[in-house]
């Protein structure tokens, strides 16, 4: 699903997927040959949702645009609250179907990996 899931994101986004892990894990989960780049906080000296954290990760892309870029990420706190503040689409990954009590409104909510280009694609076309 995986492979599938980068093919399908690059063509309906044309943009390079990035992803904000810890390096070892995705090392270990054998996916960190589908992300064109990846970003680590301890690389970057800065931590979600802080700005510095995000502005180095746009800084590292080519011709990148906040209005067609999304963040995908378990982590409401972080990853949500991060891309909120940062200009991005917000997609929660959600496996867990816990409620979200807090402040920061993700953009879309997934239960599954496999839903993410279909989310994409809604916005490519609106």
């Amino acid at each position: 699903a995986i492979g599938k899931f980068r093919g399908q994101f690059k063509d309906v986004s044309a943009r390079e997927l990035a992803i904000t892990a810890g390096k070892e894990a995705i090392r270990r989960a054998g996916i960190d040959r589908y992300f064109d780049h990846l970003f680590v906080s301890s690389d970057i000296g800065a931590v979600k949702p802080h700005a510095a954290f995000f502005d180095a990760c746009f800084a590292a892309i080519p011709d990148f645009e906040r209005s067609r870029a999304a963040i995908l990420g378990d982590g409401i706190g972080s990853d949500i609250r991060g891309g909120i503040q940062a200009g991005l689409h917000t997609i929660w990954y959600n496996q867990r179907r816990e409620e979200n009590t807090t402040p920061w409104q993700p953009d879309a909510e997934v239960y599954h990996l496999a839903d993410v280009p279909e989310v994409l694609a809604k916005w490519e076309t609106a």
